[in-house]
């Protein structure tokens, strides 16, 4: 079925685009997630609505200070998604086919913004708007995992408008089981679900019954099988690789081990207050469990009394403790054990630690301070929490932080300095910290060979990381200055 999508998707597209303008719309270079490349990403305004948001990946000689980016024309991709509907077992009635799909359909250009996803109708209809381009990743995700298999396609071309018409999602095969405890128990409603091991893309979840069995539909293939415990249960999630046969599909039971549980308690206080601290988010996360190789996390919050209990199971454990992010209390976090056999673990109190002023300066080659320069500090860990301000006349700045390491990002006012990244310990000695003029982009954003104005450009690397942004002028014309890359 898989192959079936691919055959259909390129079958319709016309293949005379796969001349030079097919490049110039397929966002640059092919995505190398081992490399460093940087990519452009690119938001229109509201003056160009027929464009869509899309990415250009640079080549490994791209010409940084004179770049040309044509945007890819928007296309249209139509369809109607249907499927099959089974009978409750052991009813005389057959099931219905070709009826319409509650389902996901995306396109998804990896690594990148471009690309789009949306649900069909009540008819099973949907349409999607993307720029076209090459790579594209299609997924078909149905809402029922017991009905209907998901599809996968990769590297799909989308190049001009194209109408599925009617896409039967076919059968598939059973993919069945039981999922257990060390006694042989079967364990109702925990999450099952598929993962397509060459995608990563996930159908969607079915719960085990009162008898803790499963079953799911799917194409042949290789899948990742994902067994969760819902919020407030304490089931391990486990991950176990599959094969799904054509002719058989596939019998998996699952054993999550003893799910024998231990309360463990706590309070969590203030360091010089002595005063329980309510409403602080506490994370448990499993660092090795002793029952199974399955993973756990369990969410809870402190009471009025600062007060915390949840049931764990035995193994090894990190807890984080985050308070508000408007506390002036910062986060911290410990690791404990809980052996098996015991009746109870006592963490006893936890005391956060205050807030305190970390102090720097920003400077510029010259040695000069910079001024006006926004300063993002984004704590590493816990839930990221991200404090700002800006730098004075003279470059300093303060901020208000946990004594936890933190990703610092100083983005200047001026052109003439590049977004500085630096890693910062606010235990340590503060220091400077040395901006630079970095490298010059230039550049034109132009889409049927006219420019492309007011547009948001965005250069990152292919993990993510902003290195500078700008807007384009009328003419579609842009120029930053990024760190050495």
């Amino acid at each position: 079925m898989r192959t079936l999508l691919l055959m259909l998707l390129t079958g319709c597209a016309d293949s005379d685009f796969a001349a030079s303008e097919a490049m110039d719309a397929s966002g640059g270079a092919e995505l190398d997630l081992s490399s460093n490349q940087l990519r452009v990403d690119i938001i229109p305004s509201g003056l160009t609505p027929w464009l869509e948001p899309q990415t250009w990946i640079s080549e490994t000689d791209t010409e940084w200070g004179d770049l040309r980016i044509e945007m890819a024309p928007s296309v249209t991709l139509n369809g109607r998604i249907t499927g099959y509907t089974p009978t409750p077992y052991g009813a005389e009635v057959p099931g219905s086919d070709d009826t319409p799909v509650d389902a996901l359909v995306s396109l998804v250009r990896e690594g990148t913004i471009t690309g789009s996803a949306i649900v069909t109708d009540e008819d099973g209809s949907f349409s999607l708007t993307v720029p076209a381009s090459h790579e594209y990743r299609m997924s078909i995700v149905p809402g029922a995992g017991q009905s209907s298999p998901m599809e996968v396609a990769l590297s799909t071309s989308i190049t001009e408008d194209i109408d599925l018409e009617e896409y039967h999602l076919g059968y598939g095969v059973p993919v069945y089981g039981q999922i257990r405890d060390s006694g042989q128990e079967g364990i109702s409603g925990v999450e099952v679900l598929l993962e397509d091991k060459a995608s990563q893309v996930q159908g969607s979840a079915v719960l085990t019954d009162e008898e803790g069995r499963y079953l799911i539909r799917a194409n042949p293939g290789d899948y990742v099988l994902v067994t969760r415990g819902r919020t407030g249960r304490a089931v391990p999630s486990l991950r176990t690789e599959i094969v799904v046969l054509e002719d058989t599909g596939a019998a998996y039971d699952i054993d999550l081990g003893d799910l024998e549980s231990t309360p463990v308690q706590g309070q969590v206080m203030g360091r010089n207050t002595d005063e329980p601290i309510r409403d602080v988010r506490i994370r448990f996360t499993s660092e090795q469990l002793t029952s199974t190789d399955g993973v756990l996390q369990v969410l809870t919050e402190t009471d009025g009394d600062g007060l915390f209990n949840r049931n764990l199971l035995p193994g090894t454990w990190l807890a984080e403790f985050i308070p508000p992010f408007d506390s002036p209390l910062g986060s911290t976090q410990l690791s404990f054990v809980v052996a098996d056999g015991v009746n109870s673990v006592d963490l006893g109190a936890v005391v956060l630690p205050e807030k305190f002023t970390f102090s720097s300066i920003a400077l510029g080659p010259n040695g000069n301070g910079v001024s006006g320069a926004a300063v993002n500090a984004r704590e590493l860990g816990f839930d990221g929490y991200i404090h700002s301000t800006t730098t004075d006349d003279q470059g300093r700045f303060d901020l208000q932080l946990s004594p936890n390491p933190v990703s610092l990002m100083i983005v200047p006012a001026q052109s003439g300095l590049a977004v500085t990244h630096v890693f910062v310990d606010p235990t340590g000695k503060p220091g400077s910290v040395a901006m630079s003029p970095g490298k010059s982009v230039k550049g034109q954003v132009t889409s049927q060979g006219a420019g492309v104005g007011f547009a948001l450009i965005e250069l990152r690397d292919i993990s993510g990381t902003l290195y500078a942004t700008a807007l384009t002028d009328p003419d579609g014309n842009f120029s930053v200055r990024v760190e050495p890359f």
